[in-house]
């Protein structure tokens, strides 16, 4: 064996055992340090239909198709279970997916609990606005913990 391919082969080596120690969220392309876009969360708050969240409320040209679209955002937010995102700038609001509208409908304006996995965790960077898109909950469950949205 020569001591070119010697060197090559350390080389190879090498990149192979520094990528297998790299974590899932550092090679993810919008995954911020320290949160998993694979990991289970249960994040708890207030749960709103978008056009009413304080501080995101839509333009009037825009309030109509909001409406229509009927999501919701999950407000005055608390981790119980699992990290929330690393960069997150001022209060953290999520959008809530992959959960029935109807039984969201059901939670609107109650202090709920979601299980799910967070999505597009770069977004915790921007500030709250209704122009900025929010860092996604992909829910699996919810459950309510309260009457109304007082902790």
């Amino acid at each position: 064996m020569t001591q070119g391919s010697l060197r090559t082969g350390y080389a190879c080596l090498f990149a192979l055992a520094l990528g297998a120690g790299l974590p899932a969220a550092q090679t993810a392309t919008n995954a911020t340090p320290g949160v998993s876009q694979t990991d289970t969360v249960t994040i708890e708050g207030c749960l709103m239909k978008e056009a009413d969240v304080p501080g995101r409320r839509p333009p009037e040209a825009d309030r109509s198709t909001v409406i229509a679209q009927n999501n919701f955002v999950l407000t005055d937010t608390a981790v119980k279970q699992g990290a929330a995102p690393a960069d997150a700038r001022g209060p953290l609001l999520y959008m809530v997916r992959d959960l029935k509208k109807g039984e969201l409908n059901g939670h609107a304006g109650h202090r709920v609990q979601i299980d799910g996995r967070l999505d597009k965790v770069q977004r915790a960077r921007n500030p709250v606005t209704f122009a900025n898109s929010l860092v996604e909950i992909k829910g699996t469950a919810i459950r309510r913990v309260s009457e109304g949205c007082a902790k």
